[in-house]
């Protein structure tokens, strides 16, 4: 190998073990057969070597491998010794020589190996491993290595080359012109034939480098450029990525047109897009252009002697003061711009055709006219200028080489001089979230281009007024949950660091079948690096520092520009130039490319980025290779991924959730309704409105209890390292619709769009300290003793209403911080174990809470926004740690409840919570100890007060059925809305009083006796004592004595009455039954 050192050869990683070991076994049988040569099992000279289906040949092969008996008969494999006379890999000291195209189109490929070999540091070269640089000639096997999926694949092969027969000249073997696909013109140059095989193995036949395979019909345009791409990224495991000159040329077209010069000159499109180039070749990127056009002859040029759709090598790029510029100079004038320089390229064509016919060609008479020109460039030794054509090098104009290519390929070659990060990943279950949606109210329309983030806008909340209620604008449920990356400056570091590369990689789907994915990635600034968040839980439009989607759209010259020039920043300018770009059509293109490169990042010291990857379509599931290079050290970790849980149920109405809970609780009634609706009907309040109508049977909807998950050193660690807590609630419909099968087909009409709509509402748990406990009715005792013994425990209001102290408030809370401060100082003793704790154990039934019934005014309230009929997210930022606590730790957790957007409603859901702390959520229980809640009304009809009035029966009634033979203990509980009844009770503070009878339910209709009657056969007992209502008192919650037992046996059951102390007092209330056994509640007709 003429001038090359032989070390070169070799492989930074070393020589292929299966190589030496076929050596090795080679050198044992030759002893006995010297002729022997390798040949390989696995790419055999077979016709299944050539192409995909042996029995359906492409239109490239000859018509003599079809004939019957004939197949393959004008196919022939040759050893490089067989057709050439002195066989190298190598016949020049640096390059390559002239190619030859062979019988398929694999011009694409050939123009790949040709701009690596010319590339200075012979990269070429660190393709081929093999250990002895003649072992391809004594033992026919070599080995080449292609960067495949983030790591370098060796793949061994023999030396046998497919040859047409009929091409080898009589009584002559050898000849330049036997092989049948891509060579050198000089047949002893065998670097490319031999590479170009071992790249055919590699994805399992020569038809599969044809052009067309997989690339469209009849070779079109637009169809090689991704597969330029792959190849370069195969053969240099850098970085690859194209620049679409059509749209450059519309972009500067668009400048011109709007801006008026001198201005014109040093900021316009071509002029940003040389700076670029000068500043790849400077890095000694490889830099390839062509003219990419549909075509029917592979030799066709343009009038000015260009090859369509054959790449072209950029060698030099350098500028020189035009004549004009000089002769100014020389007469005093001070008067230059930047368009007194000449921007020339150096170009090379490896064709052996194909040489520029236009201004400043090599037979251009503008060399002779402007001889400073040729002796500036003569005088540039890095230029190597040379007229003649022999080499395939010519000189043009920038400006012409715009105006007659259609792209530009760069890529980045890393040296040792930079620091490279390289980052596996993969797109997994709810890891595969796709891109961020513009806005959930608008349908959840995805966006993947460089607005994605302008849908993730800042959402601010909706005060209700008279409340410590709020409703939010949806957040984004999904994108929060794709892999993350952080980069950071070094600490101690104060410089910036520039010049940064990120590089987003998916699976080659040549090896493994499907096509490419659509693929982004977006670097957001987010606080100082120890300040910094867990996770991005927000795609921020102020927050991104650079972005990168394969899906960015253009227009073409013929359409209809913008009304305004693309800002620099844009990613489709030169400074941000991706990975992949649309094409001319404007239309994103089908098949989009296997690399995202975003280039030029600078990242400044004292802050942290997020690197997010995510694929454009979520549930795409698939590895990525993420890469980041960058002149100096950086910090690159991994995000831990959030915390995820998720519960799914449905929304049941009427009989049919009655029949659905009996059989899932083996036997006895259920909750007549779980779909309950919104907290407020809608639609819900503007900013600083009063809430609208509540809605009591809201209390009927699934709640799941959020807290806290085992105590475990993680949690305590982020106990202490975390001064808040961050969810994300995320609600999905999984029914195709809801349906309101309970309801009137013209309530059904009325409320067929709302019911359709999803939202969440998430109210704080109580802790144990700050309980307010219901008034309970005594055995007999007055409203007046019921109010004395209230005054010994809490105060209250002129209302009844607890009113807590800020003492003890301030009391609980310091005990919960004790509490966790004693579990800090624990941390140390239990820090052997820092796994995840085991899952704890399923809490008891009577450890859950009771169910929210009604949400006080006073108490903490979020809703979601009711705008989408797929799915909510509730966002909750900055959530006191506190309060996802144990109960005994002065916390009680959160209620999350979902619901439709109208009640009766029914469907299906799936509840998701992403948090970063471990939580538990369990659905509050149906069944034994569990509530049913039952919403009801005083309506004129039903509103007859207490035993004090003659009409007192006339109040609503609900029948209580309990299951089973033993005694059943009961509370009862009556609720009714502070917001809508605390109005009416200050006008009427005893007339609004409230409480309820609870009767024997015999006969038909049952008689409602109390225990005074001398008719009450058998009264209800507690404590000894007759009992058959609770007092009369003006709170807005009353409930049962606690030691109340009833028997299972009693015929018919039960009924409960609720009463105003005075009648024709008006309004709604909500009746819950809790029972330690199987029990059904239902409304009893009018």
């Amino acid at each position: 190998m003429p001038g090359r050192d032989r070390g070169t050869l070799r492989a930074a990683c070393g020589p292929s073990s299966a190589e030496d070991e076929i050596i090795a076994w080679l050198r044992d049988q030759q002893q006995l057969e010297p002729s022997l040569l390798f040949e390989d099992p696995d790419f055999s000279s077979e016709l299944s070597s050539l192409y995909l289906d042996p029995n359906k040949l492409p239109d490239y092969a000859s018509p003599a491998q079809e004939t019957d008996g004939g197949v393959g008969s004008d196919v022939t494999w040759l050893r490089p010794t067989e057709y050439a006379a002195n066989p190298t890999y190598f016949t020049s000291n640096s390059g390559c020589g002239v190619l030859r195209e062979g019988a398929m189109d694999d011009a694409w490929l050939l123009g790949v190996f040709a701009a690596v070999a010319l590339h200075p540091d012979q990269l070429v070269e660190n393709l081929f491993v093999s250990e002895s640089l003649d072992a391809f000639k004594r033992f026919g096997v070599f080995t080449c290595r292609f960067y495949k999926d983030d790591d370098w694949v060796a793949v061994t092969t023999d030396t046998r080359i497919p040859c047409a027969p009929s091409a080898l000249q009589t009584g002559d073997k050898r000849g330049s012109d036997a092989v049948l696909y891509g060579s050198s013109v000089d047949a002893n140059e065998v670097f490319l034939p031999l590479l170009e095989k071992a790249y055919a193995k590699l994805h399992g036949s020569y038809q599969a480098l044809d052009e067309r395979h997989g690339g469209g019909a009849g070779g079109g345009a637009g169809t090689s450029a991704g597969r330029i791409l792959e190849a370069f990224l195969d053969c240099t495991g850098g970085s690859a990525h194209r620049v679409d000159l059509l749209l450059e040329r519309a972009k500067q077209q668009q400048f011109e047109q709007t801006t008026a010069p001198p201005a014109a000159s040093a900021s316009s499109p071509s002029t940003l897009l040389w700076r670029q180039l000068v500043r790849y070749s400077r890095s000694k990127c490889i830099l390839t252009t062509q003219l990419r056009q549909l075509s029917f002859n592979a030799q066709d040029v343009t009038a000015l002697g260009l090859l369509k759709n054959r790449q072209y090598v950029i060698r030099y790029v350098t500028e020189v003061a035009s004549p004009s510029s000089t002769a100014a100079a020389s007469s005093g004038s001070s008067a230059s711009t930047s368009t007194d320089v000449l921007r020339f390229v150096k170009l090379q064509s490896v064709w052996g055709r194909g040489q520029w016919k236009g201004d400043w060609s090599n037979d251009d008479s503008k060399w002779e006219e402007h001889a400073q020109v040729e002796q500036t460039l003569r005088s540039d030794p890095r230029a190597e200028f040379s007229r003649p054509c022999a080499d395939g090098c010519f000189w043009m104009l920038w400006t012409d080489l715009l105006a007659s290519f259609s792209e530009l390929f760069v890529v980045h070659v890393f040296g040792s001089d930079r620091h490279q990060y390289g980052m596996r990943g993969d797109w997994v279950g709810v890891g595969a979230a796709g891109a961020p949606t513009a806005s959930v109210s608008g349908g959840g329309e995805e966006l993947h281009g460089p607005t994605a983030a302008g849908g993730s806008a800042r959402r601010e909340e909706h005060a209700i007024a008279k409340t410590r209620w709020s409703w939010l604008p949806d957040a984004e449920p999904n994108w929060h949950r794709n892999p993350q990356f952080t980069l950071a400056v070094p600490l101690g570091d104060e410089q910036s660091v520039s010049g940064v590369l990120l590089s987003l990689t998916q699976r080659d789907f040549r090896l493994h079948g499907g096509d490419n994915f659509a693929l982004n990635l977006v670097l957001l600034r987010e606080k100082p690096a120890l300040e910094s968040p867990a996770a991005v839980w927000e795609l921020k439009r102020g927050h991104v520092v650079a972005e990168a989607h394969s899906t960015d759209s253009c227009f073409s010259p013929g359409d209809s520009v913008p009304s305004t020039p693309l800002p620099p920043g844009h990613p489709t300018t030169p400074s941000t130039t991706t990975g992949a770009v649309a094409t001319p059509s404007g239309q994103p293109k089908p098949l989009p490319e296997r690399e995202l490169v975003r280039e030029d990042v600078t990242l400044a010291p004292g802050a942290t980025y997020y690197l997010v990857p995510y694929t454009t379509s979520a549930k795409v599931e698939m590895e990525f290779f993420l890469r980041v290079v960058a002149p100096r050290p950086l910090r690159v970790e991994r995000v831990a991924p959030l915390q995820s849980l998720v519960r799914s149920g449905r929304w049941r109405a009427g009989e049919d959730a009655a029949a659905a809970d009996a059989s899932t609780s083996g036997g006895g009634g259920g909750e007549a309704s779980n779909a309950g609706g919104p907290l407020l009907l809608l639609p819900l309040p503007q900013q600083g409105q009063p809430p609208s109508q509540t809605n009591p049977a809201w209390c009927q909807n699934p709640q799941f209890w959020l807290r806290f998950a085992e105590r475990s050193p993680k949690l305590r660690q982020l106990m202490a390292s975390k001064p808040h807590v961050t969810l994300k609630l995320v609600l999905r419909k999984t029914s195709h619709r809801s349906s309101l099968a309970a309801k009137t087909r013209q309530q059904r009409e009325a409320a067929r769009d709302r019911a359709n709509f999803v939202g969440l509402t998430a109210v704080r748990v109580s802790a144990e300290p700050l309980v307010v406990p219901a008034a309970v009715g005594g055995s007999g005792s007055s409203a007046a003793t019921q109010l004395r013994a209230l005054s010994k425990g809490a105060k209250t209001n002129f209302l009844g209403d607890v009113v807590v102290s800020p003492y003890a408030k301030a009391s609980a809370i310091s005990r919960g911080l004790r509490s966790q401060q004693q579990g800090q100082h624990d941390f140390n003793a239990d820090d052997l174990d820092l796994e995840a704790a085991p899952e704890p154990p399923q809490p008891a039934n009577d450890a859950f809470p009771s169910p929210k019934l009604v949400v006080k005014p006073s108490e903490w309230c979020r809703l979601s926004s009711y705008a989408s009929p797929a799915s909510a997210c509730l966002f909750l930022q900055q959530v006191p740690k506190e309060w996802l606590l144990g109960a005994s730790d002065g916390g009680g957790g959160l209620l999350v409840v979902p619901t439709l957007g109208e009640p009766g409603a029914e469907g299906s859901f799936e509840l998701q919570v992403d948090c970063d702390f471990p939580l538990r959520v369990d659905e509050l229980p149906r069944g034994v100890n569990a509530v049913q809640s039952l919403p009801g009304a005083w309506t004129a009809a039903q509103s007859g007060g207490c035993h004090l009035h003659p009409q007192w029966r006339q109040n609503p009634t609900f029948h209580l059925q309990l299951q089973g033979v033993r005694p059943t203990k009961v509370r009862v509980t009556l609720s009714r809305s502070e917001l809508e009844w605390k109005p009416r009770c200050r006008r009427d503070p005893v007339g609004t009083m409230m409480g309820f009878y609870l009767f024997r339910g015999g006969g038909n209709p049952p008689k409602l006796l109390r225990a005074e009657d001398a008719d009450a056969a058998t009264p209800i007992v507690v404590n000894g004592r007759p009992w058959s209502e609770t007092d009369f008192v003006p709170l807005h919650s009353v409930s049962s004595p606690p030691e109340l037992v009833l028997s299972a046996a009693a015929k018919g059951g039960y009924v409960v009455m609720p009463a105003t102390y005075e009648p024709e007092r008006l309004g709604r209330f909500v009746l819950s039954v809790q029972c330690d056994g199987e029990f059904s509640l239902s409304a009893a007709g009018p």
